[in-house]
């Protein structure tokens, strides 16, 4: 069952062989986990797996995975490529604030800035303990998020258009964001023409989380903070890091 909160912000998945274009060259994340879940127990479990664009690469380092997604069509491709890569992954669909995975284990993570679809306190707080839940004591959940930078969210009301030729056709790109300082969202539309046609159309809503913040909601939910990156090249978090990668552990009294 998905959380309403998630119900109109999966747009963007709902093509999950694009999905992969997009994103299967990035891999910065995939080396720092590989660090990280080293000597693990394990099984490691990927909340928010999608296509699998990380779980399928540490599984291929010998890594027991799970992957876990509420989006079934990206769940379908991950078990494609799994398959086509003779890859043994547990996939399940589920709904990350309401896990019910038959393990405990000692590393959990969630990468691609899906910490920011969680838009409330509720949902985060809720995904927390159900992350907890699954948790040994002392265990690991590393995730990744895109740092608040104030300059350029206050300047966030602005469209951007992107013109390229495929053959005959002029493709068009246009995408709007603006941001609600209040709720701290940040708000997505990008629209695709062909020939001045509307082709397709995709909205996301991401939340943004402040350090002291992050830090307050991970102790009130049980975790204590391990470190805080401004990337997953571990490198410091600072004013001008575009991302903060969180490691907390389930604190020994949780």
């Amino acid at each position: 069952m998905r959380s309403d909160v998630f119900k109109d912000n999966l747009q963007p998945y709902e093509n999950p062989e694009g999905y992969d274009e997009k994103n299967d060259k990035y891999v910065e994340d995939i080396h720092f986990l590989r660090k990280w879940a080293a000597g693990k127990e394990g099984p490691v479990i990927d909340l928010a797996c999608g296509t699998g664009r990380v779980t399928l690469p540490l599984a291929e380092n010998g890594i027991p995975l799970m992957g876990v997604d509420i989006h079934p069509g990206m769940l379908s491709r991950a078990r494609e490529k799994a398959e086509a890569k003779n890859l043994t992954v547990h996939f399940f669909e589920q709904d990350c604030c309401s896990l019910s995975l038959p393990v405990q284990t000692d590393f959990i993570y969630m990468t691609g800035n899906s910490f920011q679809h969680f838009l409330t306190n509720d949902t985060q707080d809720r995904l927390l303990q159900s992350v907890k839940a699954h948790l040994v004591k002392g265990g690991m959940f590393v995730f990744g998020t895109r740092f608040p930078q104030p300059g350029e969210l206050e300047s966030a009301e602005s469209t951007e258009t992107i013109h390229k030729r495929e053959g005959d056709s002029q493709i068009t790109y246009t995408s709007t964001e603006s941001y609600d300082p209040f709720e701290q969202i940040l708000y997505c539309e990008s629209k695709t023409f062909i020939d001045d046609r509307l082709v397709d159309t995709d909205r996301i809503k991401l939340r943004y989380v402040y350090p002291q913040e992050m830090k307050r909601v991970l102790e009130t939910n049980g975790f204590s903070l391990t470190a805080v990156y401004g990337d997953w090249d571990e490198s410091p978090l600072t004013k001008h890091s575009a991302n903060m990668i969180v490691v907390c552990e389930k604190a020994e009294n949780a």
